[in-house]
């Protein structure tokens, strides 16, 4: 094939690569749609559309969710967050039985409040379950819970079945919890209960006693 030729054949590949580029008059185009997993058909109606996943914009890289004309994108559609806060602390603290029993467990340490942290949590009825694992020293108890409906959004909680099933971990009695990660409420109405035994897993890890499963009746 002459030069000629060649040069002819590259300006038409050139010309096909930005004809398929250009969006129809629709406002379709082949980077726009589902086949890529992140966008859609764009809409006739000159509204915005809404881009639920990265992509490469001009400058780097954006991650959109642009509310639609309409607003009745997934997050906007009630006019409401995405979430509602049900419970929250700058520190948590526990109800203990008296205020003395509280001033005495921080001067010894079996308390210390900043170093208490939220993981697994879980509802029945009118009831909400959270897990304070012993990833720290300082955690009195390791499975408290809440009442519902919220009255107050920084109540102490409340240790779950009373503060007589929580083990201190200097002498861990191993009949008692030790330090829960996980819950979880079944149909039968059951608290199930994942106890690793471990304490201080964070800064001086201790397996104090073997892992246990326990199931609670929240009927009783």
């Amino acid at each position: 094939m002459s030069r000629l030729h060649w040069r002819t054949a590259l300006r038409l590949l050139a010309l096909t690569f930005l004809i398929t580029l250009i969006p129809e008059a629709n406002g379709y185009s082949p980077f726009m749609n589902n086949r890529h997993g992140s966008f859609s058909k764009a809409p006739e109606n000159g509204t915005s559309e809404h881009l639920a996943s990265p992509y490469i914009a001009p400058g780097g890289l954006a991650a959109l969710g642009s509310k639609q004309a309409n607003k009745d994108s997934f997050a906007t559609s009630q006019g409401k967050n995405a979430f509602e806060v049900i419970y929250q602390w700058k520190v948590i603290d526990f109800l203990y039985p008296s205020l003395q029993a509280r001033n005495n467990a921080i001067r010894s340490r079996a308390f210390i409040p900043e170093n208490n942290l939220p993981l697994g949590v879980d509802r029945f009825k009118n009831r909400i379950f959270i897990t304070t694992p012993r990833w720290n020293p300082g955690v009195p108890a390791t499975l408290s819970y809440l009442p519902l409906p919220v009255q107050d959004q920084s109540l102490p909680l409340i240790p779950y079945p009373d503060w007589s099933f929580h083990t201190t971990p200097q002498n861990a009695d191993c009949s008692k919890l030790v330090s829960v990660y996980r819950i979880y409420v079944d149909e039968c109405d059951r608290l199930w209960v994942l106890d690793a035994g471990v304490i201080d897993t964070l800064t001086n890890l201790q397996q104090v006693c073997p892992p246990k499963l326990l199931a609670f009746n929240l009927h009783t």
